[in-house]
């Protein structure tokens, strides 16, 4: 009681065998596309990766151009650093010469008046000065406000009269006390 099994016919089995091969063939097919568009895209990426490298290395020279120029206008405004100074505490000039002459010669004025105070209030130092003294230089004070707020006229000739006399003094010294 063998039952026997329903045999393909010998087309059919040839035709599996021959669909078979075609569906490997359109698989090699496929997998041989796919490994060409990956191949073509790796080479695309890398492209890319080689052009974006060009543009950083490029930014990098730009930025470091930029670094220099700066630090070589700065040298140039504040100029050379002595030994022991700080720079952040140095005062800077100007880019514009116009502007940085201008600033300098007001500079340079500065120190001169402030050299000037200084000697003159040394000399004010040196002079001694007692409590008659000053009462004195508080009532001529109180005295020349006084007057000029009194008799403006008044006040204007006696000060005319002072510098008059100053410049006008005579080489030959005075008898009379």
């Amino acid at each position: 009681m063998e039952e026997a099994l329903p045999q393909e016919p010998p087309q059919k089995r040839s035709r599996t065998a021959a669909q078979q091969q075609q569906c490997a063939k359109d698989g090699e097919a496929s997998l041989l596309e796919a490994y060409n568009k990956m191949k073509q895209q790796q080479l695309d990426w890398r492209r890319r990766e080689s052009a974006l490298v060009l543009r950083l290395t490029t930014k990098e020279q730009e930025i470091h151009e930029l670094q220099t120029l700066v630090h070589d206008l700065r040298g140039k405004q504040c100029g050379p650093t002595t030994k022991g100074s700080c720079n952040t505490q140095q005062t800077c000039g100007y880019v514009d010469p116009v502007l940085n002459a201008n600033y300098t010669s007001m500079r340079e004025q500065l120190k001169e008046y402030e050299k000037e105070i200084k000697s003159q209030k040394e000399q004010l130092a040196a002079v001694p000065v007692t409590n008659e003294r000053l009462c004195k230089m508080r009532m001529k004070s109180l005295a020349s406000k006084s007057l000029k707020v009194m008799w403006p006229s008044l006040s204007r000739r006696l000060h005319c009269a002072k510098k008059l006399r100053r410049s006008t003094k005579s080489p030959f010294p005075s008898t009379m006390h």
